[in-house]
């Protein structure tokens, strides 16, 4: 259960969340820019009353997670590849969404 100061850790622009697959996906993804400094900004952050505090000194690694996700969307999350996959997936479940309607019974191997 996470309380004010704690929830930025689990829902926040700098989550424990999205820190972990900025650096994954630039990683598995061959997006050299796509990495940033992590052991900094944890080294750097502070928790008091009003939540999460970054030290000064962590602005470089903060402003390096920034750029690699503004690299990751430019280079891989809206690459038109990926957004015509997910087009062909939505028009799937659409189809699969229509056919289940007039009746037919999806997920049974047709002979």
């Amino acid at each position: 259960m996470s309380d004010r100061r704690t929830r930025p850790i689990i829902s926040s622009q700098l989550d424990a969340d999205r820190s972990d697959y900025v650096l994954r996906d630039g990683y598995f993804a061959g997006v050299p820019n796509a990495q940033f400094d992590l052991e900094r900004i944890l080294q750097k952050v502070l928790i008091d009353d009003k939540g999460l505090l970054f030290d000064e000194r962590a602005q470089q690694a903060i402003e390096g997670y920034l750029i690699a996700r503004y690299h990751l969307y430019l280079q891989l999350y809206h690459h038109k590849t990926v957004r015509a996959a997910e087009a062909l997936l939505r028009s799937l479940i659409e189809r699969a969404r229509d056919l289940q309607a007039q009746g037919a019974k999806l997920g049974e191997l047709v002979h």
